[in-house]
């Protein structure tokens, strides 16, 4: 506290030392002043620093500070009077001179400090060089005596400071008072600027100390200040209003009894005193008085008291209770902050979540539609803006690169029996590099995500919420990277919904169009383009060769956590798990990703594979039902989700681009490979992140298994041959509650189809599955082990009666009962040792969770119930090994396992690529079993303490209430299987089909087809199309070319309108010929205004093929894989890409067809079969969709048509 001269009556006098000392007894404890011992541990041997000395075995403090420890060193960190300036800081300042292009400021520091006239904004405002005139009129921008906020932009050789006002909110200050208070009373924060908006005052807490309290300026009136000026007349001045006068003497006043007291200032204290002056009717020039002080002190410490009355029970209750909460917290996201809050430096979500709007609000965006050229244009405005307003030392670079036709030829995953074409795409690119460090051009972060969505949604999270966190991040990047020694590309690029051929273009093009667009006219124009001027160069792109390192954003649902779900190298894993705040990273997931479970792939396959580039994916999981529908939308974006992975990325790039050893590891990491640095990732509850390397892993597993083998070795040997028959049978109890727990829940799965309205029942209300599936699966888990309990029981007894035939009948009774308890839990040791030997076998990276399960149950139960000699008779379990067994297991794992079943949930909605190709209740099997394998491995050790006691019948019953609750909720369809925002996959396709034209058919035939990638039929959707005249069945199957409809609704009615036979595409035959014994022909394939087609060539007659594009070789011989006899080519591109193209093929030797003379007429097998996709809605498709019921939604996917298809092919006999 400050001394305070105040004239105080007794009373007051009192009051205020009480509150005084109130104060300091709830001050931090590392707070001393002179003399005040510190307290120390004799036995460490501290180190004694400055500020400290030795006084009668005592360490003392010979200076008012705080202390600090740094291993054994204790010194004393004084509090400062003066102010010690940083980089960054927001202070102010008043001028005591005018000198040769600057002005000297005095900032209440030990060297006055200097801002340069080059180093401020021009009244102007024109960005130019300063000229003789700029200097001659500096007095007219600032005089001696203004006062002037500005940032610290560097120390100058002499040690005085250099300071910068660039910024609009910077510059002169007007209208207000300046306050002076010591500097240490103002803590540097986000934020130094605050808009009083209950005054209209402006208040700037200087971190040098000065204040300024001043009535409220526009962002951008000091700018013109000096531009509206001489247009003042001298009759009409301008003037600050009576009653905000009095607000800025209020806040002053308040400001300056804290700062007489002693408290730190933050906007918050100063509005709370002003407005308890108010409360308290304390008029102005009354609150610099005596009475207003002691109030004063009284209220602080009476508010810093209260939370310390509580601290003693917090504490009791903290710990046990942390986990359990934190538990039921592991889906918390962070508070979104807006632009003021995050700074200039920070991530907002909300600036985040203005590019989504916009992009959201353009409806689906395509590659090749008119709204994907203005979500491009977005992205490319909003990036120039971000290229204006970067610090003054980072050099920011955008460019708009088109790529010139390509082919993406990858034979692995879902890429296998493919060729993917693209053409005409666009890509922003904004590179941001440090300006005076050349070398880190040569050395580039690539952060990647893609602007274009499928033609069935407006693509809110997939992924126009990457796209706006990648904008945030790169407007806060640019304001760090002078501090870089690596640059950041962040691409914004399009096609990846179509194979991923954005980011593949980006790597492999040799050449490609960098478009310079400028709203400036002293560029030749070669086109125009809304306003815009527009021209292009045609070079190589350099920047994809100092690529060192990939980020991919996606999302493969809406919102949620972005989870870290495929990371290459251990030190790159290790470097995010240092910096990032809300870490959330499962090792689980790639391996369920790589394993092909999941039909889907993201760029940072691209990267990985076609790049050789380390790096790091991450993607959003919840509510993946929503994954490429209508409902992926904006109102389904949880607050907090883009603060999350924001935050996250923000913290790792300027860790990762200021570190000279990250790009060290990088540049090495693409020579050597991934391989030899694979690490085992997992975070814990979303706090802490657990990255070590696979190697060690391998070691720790193969350790941990040869001890368990031992153990188990050595058990069964001291046991002799009862002891083996015991363990045989507890192996057995496993393998029975296994059968008996999937059997169960795999009947009522095949069940439900027939008993509801739906197959899937429960994917609108996910937490169904709990009591249609858990609850059976959980029963038969009981039963199967029970079976075996009594097994052992039986064993048991036989054994005992031999070995100790004098124990009464009651005595023998428990003593089995007891020992068979104990059997049964050590059977779960069992059950996650086989796992463990397996998933290390196979190299899962996710074996870690068999470990927790193994260990920790295993020490618990050493710990807490093992018998060193067999002698002894078996106790029963105690709780607090069941506990101390399940922490570690159930805290590292159930955030995973709710993840898991979500994401299986979801994902049943599409599950059927060929609609009606899988039984109905394929998708209940799934998740009954997944379920069912979850619960018979995680309620191992719980389930051993239910057979002795008395619950048993009491769990039957409770499962069964509850299984009967669900089936109830789900049959009577109190609880729908769909809603408008978790809708069913149907889609309506206009479907022109000319493949029976061959077959003597003179005329296309055209109809609207229905079909769904969810099991089940149409029944209820037909409800309100019956005057369409739709027909159900599967009598006839339409082969779409990259999938067939082997279920589905067709009409004929009403289809004749919406497409003319102009655009029918054409397969026609250009050669055939026959030379050294294979036959080689020439197809020409014309799309029409079709950019969209796939194309499927019949491997079994053909051998291999070549693509040509006006005479250039797209896709050459060689290497071309099939799947079920065919190979297809999917093409997309932009408006502008070719339509006309020459296929070759080679056929094969072994065909009957190779020799045109063998063919014979009666053969109709198809050669070729194309389909070419027309993004228009044909009358009768529009009028089904409106009829539609909202539970029902279009899927898209890069193999799904458009809402118009034509359909052709060529016979094998041509």
């Amino acid at each position: 506290m400050r001394d305070l001269q105040l004239s105080l009556n007794q009373t007051q006098r009192v009051r205020l030392e009480a509150a005084l000392h109130e104060l300091q007894t709830v001050a931090p404890a590392a707070a001393v002043t002179v003399a005040d011992t510190i307290p120390v541990n004799d036995e460490d041997n501290i180190l004694k620093g400055h500020g400290t000395s030795d006084q009668d075995g005592e360490v003392v403090a010979t200076l008012c500070g705080v202390v600090e420890r740094v291993n054994k060193l204790v010194y004393v960190r004084t509090l400062r009077a003066r102010y010690k300036p940083e980089v960054g800081d927001i202070i102010v300042g008043r001028v005591i001179e005018i000198a040769p292009k600057r002005w000297r400021l005095e900032i209440n520091f030990s060297q006055d400090a200097v801002l340069m006239l080059s180093s401020m904004n021009l009244p102007d405002g024109i960005q130019r060089r300063r000229t003789a005139v700029d200097e001659l009129n500096m007095r007219t921008i600032f005089e001696e005596n203004d006062v002037i906020c500005a940032e610290v932009r560097g120390f100058q050789h002499d040690g005085s400071l250099h300071l910068q006002a660039r910024s609009q909110k910077y510059g002169k200050l007007e209208r207000g008072q300046l306050l002076v208070v010591p500097a240490y009373l103002v803590k540097r924060r986000k934020q130094h600027f605050h808009h009083l908006e209950q005054y209209d005052v402006d208040l700037i807490l200087g971190c040098n100390g000065f204040i300024w309290i001043g009535e409220h300026v526009v962002v951008g009136e000091n700018a013109n200040m000096m531009e509206d000026k001489p247009n003042l007349s001298a009759e009409v001045e301008n003037f600050t209003p009576l009653e905000t006068r009095k607000h800025i003497c209020r806040l002053a006043n308040a400001v300056r009894v804290l700062s007489a007291l002693g408290f730190t200032l933050t906007v918050e204290l100063i509005i709370e005193t002003a407005e308890a002056s108010v409360s308290s009717n304390v008029e102005i020039n009354n609150m610099l008085g005596a009475e207003f002080y002691v109030q004063t002190a009284e209220r602080e410490a009476q508010l810093l008291q209260q939370p310390q009355r509580k601290t003693h029970i917090v504490l009791l209750l903290e710990q046990p209770c942390s986990e359990i909460l934190n538990l039921g917290k592991f889906a918390n996201l962070p508070l979104p902050l807006d632009a003021e809050q995050a700074g200039k430096r920070g991530f907002s979500e909300a600036s985040a979540l203005e590019h989504v709007k916009y992009l959201a609000a353009l409806g689906p965006h395509p590659v090749g539609s008119d709204s994907i050229d203005l979500a491009v244009q977005y992205v490319y405005a909003v990036a120039d803006k971000i290229k204006k307003t970067a610090h003054w030392d980072v050099d920011v670079q955008l460019e708009l690169f088109h790529t010139d036709i390509g082919a993406n030829r990858m034979a692995g995953g879902l890429f296998n029996g493919k060729t993917m074409l693209y053409s005409n795409l666009k890509h922003v690119i904004l590179r941001v590099v440090p300006k005076y460090l050349p070398e880190a051009e040569e050395n580039l972060i690539l952060v990647s995500s893609h602007i274009d969505t499928v033609s069935t949604t407006e693509g809110a999270g997939d992924c126009s919420s990457c796209v706006g966190v990648m904008l945030e991040l790169a407007r806060g990047v640019a304001q760090w990277a002078h501090g870089f020694k690596s640059g950041v590309l962040f691409l914004f690029n399009t096609g990846e919904e179509e194979g991923l051929d954005g980011a593949h273009s980006f790597i492999t093009q040799e050449w490609g169009w960098v478009v310079y667009i400028s709203t400036s006219f002293e560029y030749p124009v070669l086109h125009g383009n809304g306003g815009l001027v527009v021209f292009t160069v045609q070079h190589r792109h350099r920047w994809r060769n100092s690529v060192r390192f990939a980020i991919d954003l996606e999302a493969m649902g809406i919102s949620g956590k972005s989870t870290l779900f495929q990371g290459t190298d251990h030190w790159a894993l290790e470097s995010f798990a240092s910096v990032a705040k809300y870490p959330s990273a499962q090792i689980a997931s790639q391996d369920v990703f790589q394993s092909g479970a999941i039909k889907s792939a993201t760029d940072f396959q691209i990267y990985q594979e076609v790049g050789g580039l380390p790096g790091l994916d991450f993607a959003y999981t919840d509510r993946t039902s929503v994954y490429h529908t209508k409902n992926d939308k904006m109102k389904h974006l949880k607050p907090g989700s883009l603060q999350h992975i924001g935050e996250n990325m923000l913290a790792f790039l300027l860790h990762a681009a200021a570190s000279p050893k990250f790009m060290k590891d990088a540049i090495q990491a693409k020579k050597e490979g991934a391989e030899k640095t694979k690490a085992v990732f997992f975070d814990i509850l979303g706090k802490y992140m657990v990255v070590y390397p696979q190697r060690l892993a391998t070691m720790f597993h193969n350790s941990i298994i040869f001890q368990s083998l031992l153990i188990w070795g050595t058990s069964l040997l001291m046991g002799g041959r009862p002891g083996l028959v015991s363990f045989g049978i507890s192996c057995l109890g496993i393998v029975l509650m296994l059968i008996s727990s999937v059997i169960l829940s795999v009947v009522v799965a095949i069940a439900l189809p027939h008993i509801c309205s739906f197959p899937v029942t429960f994917v609108a209300h996910p937490w169904l599955v709990v009591g249609l599936f858990g609850s059976p699966a959980l029963l038969g888990a009981f039963i199967g082990q029970h079976i075996g309990f009594i097994i052992l029981k039986r064993h048991l007894k036989h054994v005992y009666s031999i070995t100790k035939p004098g124990l009464a009948h009651n005595m023998l009774e428990h003593i089995v009962n007891l020992e068979a308890e104990r059997w049964i839990f050590k059977s779960g040791f069992v059950q996650w040792l086989i796992v463990l030997i397996l998933g290390t076998y196979l190299k899962v990276g996710s074996s870690y969770i068999a470990l927790i399960w193994l260990v920790s149950p295993a020490f618990a139960y050493g710990l807490m119930e093992a018998t060193l000699s067999p002698a002894r008779s078996p106790k029963q379990l105690k709780v607090i090994t069941l506990v101390l067994a399940l922490a570690a297991p159930v805290v590292s794992s159930a955030g995973l396992v709710i993840r898991m079943v979500d994401v299986i949930i979801g994902s049943i909605v599409r599950i059927d690529r060929n609609p009606g190709g899988l039984p109905d209740w394929l998708g209940n099997v799934v998740v009954s079993v997944a379920i069912a394998i979850v619960i018979c491995f995680t309620f191992v050790y719980l389930l051993s303490y239910v057979h002795i006691s008395g619950a048993k019948r009491t769990l039957g019953f409770l499962l069964c209430i509850f299984f009967g609750l669900a089936l109830a909720l789900v049959s009577s369809g109190i609880l729908p299987a769909f809603t408008e925002d978790i809708a069913r996959s149907v889609n309506v396709v206009h479907v022109v089909d000319t493949t029976t034209v061959n077959s003597g058919n003179t005329e296309p035939s055209s109809y609207v087809t229905l079909f769904s990638n969810t099991p089940g039929k149409l029944t209820k959707e037909l409800v309100d199309l019956r005057d369409e005249e739709f027909s159900c069945g599967r009598n006839r199957a339409i082969d779409f070319v990259t999938f067939t409809m082997k279920y589905g609704c067709l009409s004929y009615e009403g289809t004749n309108t919406g497409w003319s036979k102009s655009e029918v595409p054409v397969l026609s035959l250009k050669s055939d010929s026959v030379t050294d014994d294979a036959r080689q022909t020439i197809i020409s394939v014309d799309t029409k205004s079709s950019t969209r087609w796939s194309l499927a060539i019949n491997k079994q007659e053909i051998d291999d093929f070549a693509v040509h594009v006006d005479s250039e070789n797209l896709v050459p011989l060689g290497n071309k894989s099939e799947i079920d006899g065919w190979h297809t080519i999917q093409f997309a591109g932009g408006k502008d890409s070719p339509t006309k193209f020459q296929l070759t093929l080679f056929w094969a030797s072994n065909s009957k067809d190779a020799f045109p003379k063998q063919v014979e007429s009666e053969d109709h097998s198809f050669l070729l079969k194309l389909r070419t996709d027309v993004n228009r809605v044909t009358p009768k498709v529009g009028r089904v969709l409106e009829k539609l019921p909202g539970w029902c939604a279009p899927f898209g996917k890069s193999t799904s048509p458009y809402t118009l298809a034509f359909l052709t092919a060529l016979p094998v006999n041509i």
